[in-house]
């Protein structure tokens, strides 16, 4: 026991070599760094100086402890204060802030200030927009408003008067540019039709209403409605808008029954079979025309016209219509049909299902004499050879007995059963009953030629005479073949009718067509009238035959053709053309053209249409000019202090500080320790 080794025992703990003293207990341990203690069992944390920024580190056993240098904090200093710099500017208070392993800071602004070291001024802070309008600041000496609907200005004080749409019949409504005080003054811009202050009236001649050729002209009532016109029509034309034709037929000018025809400012009527005449006033032959059907019997009633005797089977007035209960009647030969029944009960002489055979008698042949049969209905005939007679031919036939020869003529019999008269000196004809004296004396007039008769003599008159003796001459202008109001002159066997004018042919039945020369203008419409015509002008033309120029711009019929100051161009028979002012179109200049259509301002700015013109209110960023297409250089004013490079932006800027400097506008001088940034204002280094 006396030569223990105390190291035997490896007391020294983490690598520590033991070093014995003797024979014994007691022993040396020689640590290892960072450990220390009698047996290397402790570990000394300041071995690797964990402290930041620390002026010393107090170390025990267990634990240590750093002491920072003034401006850091935290259990190695690692955390500076970043409010000792005084960041904040303008009356502001710094917190300052620890997250994580990084220090910030926080400054609290006074009213008006922003920005991280509230350092920059927002205009909108006094609420300068008014009328529920937002504020936008794009310098921290400038703002912009962004005014409601229905105001506008810059600080939108000024109220548009357009906003309660005042203008009437969907007009443009255009605010006068000239004031921009609250209560502006408007003006509006009618479409087409509509014309007054407000565009609540209406011309309604700007919709050619009238047809026809009509000329419409605005009623003098000046009443805010549309039907505030009259149009004055072409003869043979009334209604409203000259779209109903006055009918001539209505008065019933023909007679008779005569069926009127309409036309454009005349008539003309359509007689009946047994009518003649302008107005079917002359009578002629009703029955002429054979109007009864189904074989009836036309009986004449002069002007009463006539009437139809109808068979049996038919009725109606033309006998037409089938009268029978079995029509059509399919039984022949005037058989009778029983409905009942169906079927036909044959009259004497026919037979069939339909009474459609006739019963030929002659089959029996009964003629004697060689005579011929010839089959009737229900019956024969018998045709006997000359010198037979008889219902059968049975009976031969004398004919001298009978004494025909007259005036003591003799009779002589022939062969053929027939006879031949001898006749006296002053007798003729074949039973010497004429006699031929009554002709010696001429009696016939003006070349009509004469005929012996029985009872004396008669006369065959030329044409154009009748009577006995052909004495009497026929009018022929008694049944008035003249028509349309011509003379008729009477002459020998005819009539000549002298027409009215505008009419011609034999009976002046045809109108002239005074149109077919073609009197009007090309692109003029010819009206064929009576005797004359009437040429419907096209815009632009006038005269009789419009060949002459309407000057639309000298003679206005008392109201402004061309508008909002523009020129009235007169086109030769075509009418008339406005040349019109920058801002408006149409044919007649009413029309505004929306000057921002095309979108010309750029970047989202707003686009405020005028007369002619727009103006661009830009986005923030900028310019005004060139229709905000150039967006504003902040950093042209230099804002970057101590040589710092200003890196432009879209409405800001940022400046990139050199090495020693730091702020938004590098206006602070600082040396830098570590790489702690401080987000808030964005520095790549904490420096003091």
């Amino acid at each position: 026991c006396e030569n223990y080794d105390p190291c035997s025992m490896r007391p020294c703990v983490n690598n520590g070599v033991c070093l014995s003293n003797g024979p014994g207990v007691k022993f040396t341990c020689n640590c290892l760094q960072p450990f220390y203690g009698d047996r290397c069992q402790f570990r000394d944390p300041c071995f690797q100086n964990p402290c930041y920024n620390a002026v010393n580190s107090n170390t025990n056993p267990m634990n240590f402890t750093c002491l920072c240098q003034p401006g850091f904090i935290g259990n190695l200093c690692q955390y500076f204060n970043a409010c000792l710099l005084n960041p904040c500017q303008n009356l502001a208070i710094c917190y300052s802030n620890v997250i994580d392993t990084l220090s910030a800071f926080t400054c609290l602004c006074t009213v008006g200030r922003f920005g991280a070291t509230c350092d920059r001024f927002d205009p909108c802070s006094s609420a300068p927009c008014l009328f529920g309008a937002t504020c936008f600041n794009y310098t921290d000496t400038n703002f912009t408003c962004k005014c409601a609907n229905g105001y506008f200005g810059p600080t939108c004080a000024s109220r548009d008067p357009c906003t309660s749409n005042p203008c009437k019949n969907s007009a443009f409504c255009s605010m006068l540019f000239s004031s921009h005080e609250a209560n502006s003054g408007f003006r509006c811009l009618c479409r087409d039709g509509f014309f007054g202050l407000l565009c609540d009236k209406f011309d309604a001649c700007t919709l050619s209403p009238c047809l026809n050729s009509g000329s419409c002209r605005m009623d003098d009532s000046g009443e805010s409605i549309v039907n505030n016109y009259k149009c004055q029509c072409s003869a043979g034309l009334t209604g409203a808008d000259c779209d109903t034709e006055v009918n001539e037929c209505s008065s019933t000018p023909c007679l008779y029954g005569g069926t009127c025809i309409d036309g454009l400012n005349y008539f003309r009527c359509n007689c009946t079979s047994d009518r003649t005449g302008v107005r079917c006033e002359i009578a002629l032959n009703s029955c002429q025309a054979i109007p009864c059907a189904s074989g009836a019997t036309c009986l004449d009633r002069a002007s009463d016209g006539y009437i139809c005797i109808c068979p049996p089977t038919k009725t109606g007035l033309q006998c037409s219509e089938d009268s029978h209960p079995c029509s059509p009647n399919p039984c022949f030969n005037n058989a009778t049909c029983l409905a009942s029944t169906s079927s036909c009960t044959c009259p004497p002489g026919f037979t069939g299902a339909n009474c459609e055979m006739d019963i030929d008698e002659c089959q029996s042949r009964p003629c004697l004499n060689s005579g011929t049969c010839q089959n009737n209905v229900n019956s024969f005939k018998c045709i006997c050879l000359p010198g037979y007679v008889g219902s059968i031919c049975d009976v031969k036939l004398d004919r001298c007995q009978s004494n025909p020869c007259l005036n003591g003529a003799n009779c002589s019999s022939t062969l053929d059963g027939g006879f031949t008269c001898a006749c006296n000196t002053d007798w003729t004809g074949v039973r010497c009953e004429i006699s031929v004296e009554a002709c010696r004396s001429s009696p016939c007039r003006n070349s009509g030629r004469c005929l012996n008769t029985i009872a004396g003599y008669m006369c065959i008159c030329p044409a154009g005479y009748q009577g006995d003796q052909c004495h009497y001459e026929i009018d022929e202008c008694l049944s008035g073949p003249c028509i349309n109001g011509a003379t008729c002159v009477n002459l020998v066997g005819a009539f000549k009718c002298l027409c009215m004018p505008g009419y011609t042919s034999n009976k002046c039945e045809v109108e002239i067509d005074e149109c077919l020369s073609s009197p009007c203008s090309p692109g003029s419409t010819c009206v064929n009238l009576v005797n004359s015509f009437r040429c419907t002008c096209q815009t632009g033309s006038t005269g009789v035959t419009c060949y002459d120029d309407v000057n639309e711009c000298s003679s206005t019929i008392g109201q402004e053709l061309c508008f909002n100051g523009g020129t009235c161009v007169n086109l030769f028979r075509s009418g008339y053309k406005c040349d019109c002012m920058p801002g408006y179109m149409g044919g007649d200049c009413r029309s505004v053209i929306d000057s921002c259509l095309s979108q010309p301002c750029q970047y989202n700015s707003t686009c405020k249409p005028g007369i002619g013109f727009f103006k661009c209110i830009c986005t923030p960023g900028f310019k005004a000019g060139d229709n905000c297409g150039v967006e504003i250089n902040e950093c042209l004013s230099n804002p970057c202090s101590n040589n710092g490079t200003c890196l432009d932006d879209v409405n800001s800027y940022k400046c990139s500080c050199t090495d020693g400097y730091l702020g938004t506008y590098c206006q602070f001088v600082g040396k830098c320790f570590r790489t702690y940034q401080i987000p808030a204002v964005d520095y790549l280094f904490v420096c003091f």
